[in-house]
């Protein structure tokens, strides 16, 4: 596993798992990276840890563990918060499970864990199961980044299996972390079918919001539409979610953000053009060409962004990434980094 900083890369581990689902994040004067490990002393069923290291600014750490036991898990997600950083992933709550359980047996026991490293990511604590029913809960994701220590983590939950069918569609769900516990997950929106995608950003205690799409069923159309939709919190209740009217027909890979106005944004493709939003103001700023997925963004205190997306290629799938100068207000020429 390696990640790019500056126009170098730095390979910081080997001998990892085939999925490695690596996640990171900035903060504490660094970053965090998180990703699966596959410890080869334990049997199949019992052998994927969450594993971390950290960048001090100049070198990565030597890896360390957020967990080290015989359940099963993966999936991790990242924020920083405060002094310290959060985590979210994926737990199979039976600490043992046989290498040939059957998915409609396995995907019940999928919950979501988290954990709150006050130390700057040095340590962690033992995790805390923020689910624990019949469902499968999945797909996490982790908003920080806020002054306060607070912080939000956002998943999907289906009654049967991981991915929402017209019979079985999924649920979002919410918990909110306020600096020294989680609160009850909340639901934020029912009936999701199909491939949808959700976000998050926390400005304070009192002002952050998800983002998430649906596709919506379209009989006469090959291409279905898939909407952007957002929920607020205003520091006592999530609003109930609206569409966003964007210019395009299909959202896809939307990050969530925070302008230096403090205006609340989204980076995403759509119908295959990177675009910044403002949702307070309607205003959109069209990037480059990008028919890819899987966006991350990473941004500075002056409006610059940074966004990375995968681009299908010739043999194979290639990193591309194009800058935001918020103080020109446009996008750069894409660069391929693999």
């Amino acid at each position: 596993v390696g990640v790019a900083l500056g126009p170098l890369d730095h390979p910081f581990v080997t001998n990892v798992f085939t999925r490695t689902q690596l996640t990171a994040t900035p903060g504490q004067g660094g970053a965090l990276a998180a990703w699966v490990y596959d410890d080869i002393t334990r049997p199949v069923g019992q052998n994927l840890d969450i594993a971390f290291s950290g960048w001090d600014g100049s070198r990565w750490l030597a890896p360390d563990r957020i967990t080290s036991d015989t359940n099963l898990d993966t999936a991790p997600s990242l924020a920083s918060s405060g002094s310290g950083y959060v985590a979210a992933w994926q737990r199979i709550k039976a600490a043992t499970v046989a290498p040939t359980l059957p998915p409609e047996q396995l995907d019940p026991l999928i919950e979501i864990a988290v954990a709150v490293s006050g130390t700057g990511g040095s340590s962690w604590p033992t995790p805390t199961l923020l689910t624990d029913n019949g469902a499968v809960d999945y797909d996490p994701f982790v908003a920080g980044g806020s002054t306060d220590g607070s912080a939000l983590v956002v998943w999907k939950q289906n009654p049967s299996r991981a991915g929402g069918t017209e019979s079985s569609p999924d649920i979002l769900l919410v918990s909110r972390w306020d600096g020294s516990g989680w609160s009850a997950p909340a639901t934020l929106s029912t009936g999701l079918v199909g491939y949808s995608q959700h976000t998050a950003a926390v400005k304070s205690s009192v002002a952050a919001f998800v983002a998430f799409t649906r596709e919506l069923a379209v009989s006469t159309e090959i291409t279905p539409v898939v909407t952007l939709n957002l929920a607020t919190w205003n520091g006592s209740s999530w609003s109930s979610p609206t569409v966003v009217p964007t210019s395009a027909r299909a959202v896809d890979s939307p990050q969530a953000l925070y302008l230096p106005s403090g205006n609340p944004a989204v980076v995403f493709i759509g119908d295959r053009t990177l675009t910044l939003r403002d949702l307070a103001t309607g205003q959109e700023w069209p990037g480059p060409a990008a028919s890819g997925g899987l966006v991350r963004i990473a941004q500075d205190s002056t409006g610059n962004l940074v966004a990375i997306w995968e681009e299908g290629v010739s043999g194979g799938l290639a990193l591309r990434a194009s800058v935001f100068d918020g103080a020109y207000q446009i996008w750069s020429t894409p660069r391929t980094l693999t």
